[in-house]
């Protein structure tokens, strides 16, 4: 259980790392007028933040005792090595981008996820704007690795940390990569997948990489300025309305209360 101790380790030093990127990020865009950052915005996201992390950290022994049962009947044991670590970070990339693609065309898992569209600002705070609800999901379904027979504890680190690595692309402050930009989902590449403008709209769903977008066709390069958040009015001031005015709006649908437009 080394691991997931200096996992938690890891973890204290990225909040440390977010705090001083969302800072310098946020003075630079005054010092340039670019008005990137919304007090109230910055607020919310952070709040949602916190919140998604309390779950994580609470959920985490349950998660564990569920993947470990899952990988106790496995039909086969993946040893860990070099080779089956690379092959866990691809799939963990696979899942994440199929997971998300349904993310965006199922209403039930939009209604999760669109709380971290919802902001129309977008900067490294906006990273913290999680879909707090995701934290159940995301336990269940990556549940299939350790299912497949890749140790838990390996699993719940590529994930933990390709999970924290994707903070380093929300921001419009980008350095353009000619070659790498074509494997890495860069800030050039997710910006474009926070835009509510139509020809930006479910594209680039990719997690660290960017190669299952190639692949399935759902790559999208910048065309015109992207336009951030969504295409449906909502109060960003009010957490609750953040977190469930999607499910609402689904509640009123299946009470008759509320016509389809």
């Amino acid at each position: 259980m080394d691991i997931t101790n200096n996992l938690e380790k890891i973890t204290y030093a990225f909040v440390i790392i977010y705090a001083i990127f969302i800072t310098f990020e946020w003075l630079y865009s005054i010092k340039k007028g670019d008005h990137f950052y919304s007090q109230n915005d910055v607020k919310v996201n952070i709040t949602l933040g916190l919140i998604s992390t309390v779950l994580r950290i609470l959920l985490k022994g349950i998660t564990v005792k569920f993947w470990l049962w899952c990988y106790s009947n496995s039909l086969f044991k993946i040893e860990t090595s070099v080779w089956s670590v690379l092959l866990l970070i691809l799939l963990n990339e696979f899942i994440f981008y199929w997971f998300h693609r349904f993310s965006h065309s199922n209403k039930y898992l939009w209604a999760i996820h669109v709380n971290h569209h919802s902001s129309s600002y977008f900067n490294y705070s906006t990273a913290t704007r999680n879909a707090v609800l995701n934290v159940f999901l995301i336990n269940i379904i990556w549940a299939v690795l350790p299912l497949i027979g890749f140790e838990p504890i390996i699993c719940l680190s590529v994930q933990s940390l390709s999970f924290l690595l994707t903070f380093f692309q929300h921001t419009q402050y980008n350095l353009k990569f000619k070659y790498i930009g074509r494997i890495i989902n860069t800030s050039q590449h997710h910006k474009l997948h926070h835009a509510k403008n139509t020809c930006y709209i479910n594209k680039n769903f990719g997690n660290t990489l960017i190669i299952f977008d190639l692949l399935f066709k759902t790559f999208v390069k910048e065309s015109e300025k992207p336009v951030f958040g969504i295409t449906k009015k909502t109060n960003n001031n009010n957490l609750f309305e953040i977190i469930f005015h999607e499910w609402s709006d689904l509640i009123k649908e299946k009470l008759f209360l509320r016509t389809k437009t």
